[in-house]
């Protein structure tokens, strides 16, 4: 065999030895998919495709609202009330000596304690105090709201129920007795009673019934 001859089958040789050499360092390496499970992220191994997203933390509770009972102290520690006055009273006293009896008629409101309550009572009672002011058979009326407290009230004296339920059902009254749960608490109650034209009306009196009464939102 020439040296030519040698020399060409020694550098065939050699390459095919490199080609070998290379295809097996591909089969040695693992294709990606081939990844055995422990070598994953730990992310990748506990993920579950149909799994639901965790669940988001629930929102805070509100604040709990203060007592009636706290509400009602509240509103003593500064209990400074108007005197009643109306066409038919002058420095308290009944002017009409014709009536025998008259319908008194005592409310407590338990505002929620929040701007936005304030705002909506505030918006709704000035139209009631003007409808309040005009309304056929008012004899007398007193109106508080302590802000600080969020505790309002009325103390209104009536010729007869018909004008009482007349001021019920004008149009602002009504407009406020469908937005009440805004700007109200449940425990807020009202309450009316007849008496002797003659007898002593006092706002002690009339707190303690509009106390004493169930509140219009309180369950049975």
């Amino acid at each position: 065999m020439n040296r030519t001859l040698l020399a060409a089958l020694t550098a065939l040789t050699l390459a095919l030895t490199a080609c070998g050499a290379e295809d097996d360092a591909h089969e040695a390496a693992p294709a990606p998919d081939a990844i055995p499970a422990s070598a994953a992220p730990a992310d990748a191994q506990s993920a579950d495709p149909g799994a639901a997203p965790p669940a988001e933390d629930p929102p805070p509770a509100p604040p709990a609202l203060p007592s009636v009972a706290d509400t009602l102290a509240c509103e003593a520690r500064a209990w400074a009330p108007p005197a009643l006055h109306g066409p038919g009273y002058r420095d308290g006293v009944l002017l009409d000596g014709d009536l025998d009896e008259v319908v008194v008629s005592s409310t407590v409101l338990f505002v929620h304690p929040t701007p936005q309550a304030h705002q909506r009572f505030g918006a709704l009672v000035g139209p009631i105090i003007l409808a309040l002011s005009q309304a056929d058979g008012l004899l007398g009326q007193a109106t508080t709201f302590d802000e600080g407290c969020s505790v309002a009230r009325t103390f209104t004296v009536w010729r007869d129920e018909a004008s009482m339920y007349g001021f019920v059902g004008s149009e602002a009254h009504v407009a406020a007795m469908i937005a009440w749960a805004e700007f109200s608490r449940p425990e807020s109650a009202v309450t009316h009673w007849r008496q002797p034209a003659r007898s002593p009306l006092t706002w002690q009196d009339a707190v303690t019934r509009a106390n004493a009464a169930e509140g219009v939102g309180v369950a049975p």
